[in-house]
């Protein structure tokens, strides 16, 4: 369930497909009459920095810690917010919220990729590692995100969840755009 006080945000949520709910993540109305049932995973994903690590906090109560977790914080930003509220970083610390937001606008889009013992994970890095970002790792029918303080197993079976370019985009922009 995709949560924000951005009409726009929500607006493109919903004409995506996903299920949208106006109002402030951090409001226990809101929160209460969410359709959480099933979720057990809570991601923060705005560009506030605070809000997503008060959030967290408030997530890892319902889902417990490892099941919480949020963008890299732009710059020092991170820095201001106590390590306890703050949810597990998704992805590469690089990979802000900024940045990503700046890919999805680029049209940049999810693509799944089934991983074989003919094309492994390394196979894929190999290919495409300056080029795509990396999120999980579809495995026994549950995602794992990518974290950067621990590695998750890509292995023969599981399907590769990254984002990836436009055919008609070369390159991945720098982390400053």
């Amino acid at each position: 369930v995709h949560v924000d006080s951005n009409r726009d945000s929500i607006a493109q949520a919903r004409l995506g497909g996903l299920p949208a709910h106006y109002g402030s993540i951090l409001s226990s109305k809101v929160v209460d009459g969410l359709p959480l049932g099933g979720t057990g995973r809570f991601l923060g994903l705005t560009p506030n920095d605070e809000v997503n690590a008060l959030a967290a906090a408030h997530f890892a109560a319902l889902y417990g810690r490892a099941e919480v977790y949020q963008a890299a914080a732009e710059d020092a930003a991170g820095d201001e917010v106590r390590r306890d509220l703050r949810g597990r970083v998704l992805f590469d610390p690089t990979r802000t919220v900024a940045h990503l937001d700046t890919l999805t606008r680029r049209s940049w889009s999810v693509k799944a990729t089934a991983l074989t013992e003919e094309f492994t994970f390394d196979d894929f890095c190999a290919l495409h590692a300056d080029v795509v970002v990396p999120l999980g790792v579809v495995a026994e029918q549950r995602l794992e995100f990518f974290t950067a303080a621990a590695e998750v197993t890509a292995e023969s079976g599981h399907v590769l969840i990254s984002l990836v370019p436009p055919e008609n985009e070369a390159g991945e922009p720098s982390n400053d755009t």
